[in-house]
């Protein structure tokens, strides 16, 4: 259960910089 909580973590922070790279 831990290591699905910081999978989802890495996923929603690349997200997050992949967004702030497009904008």
């Amino acid at each position: 259960m831990k290591q699905v909580f910081l999978i989802i973590q890495v996923e929603f922070r690349m997200c997050v910089v992949f967004h702030k790279r497009n904008i």
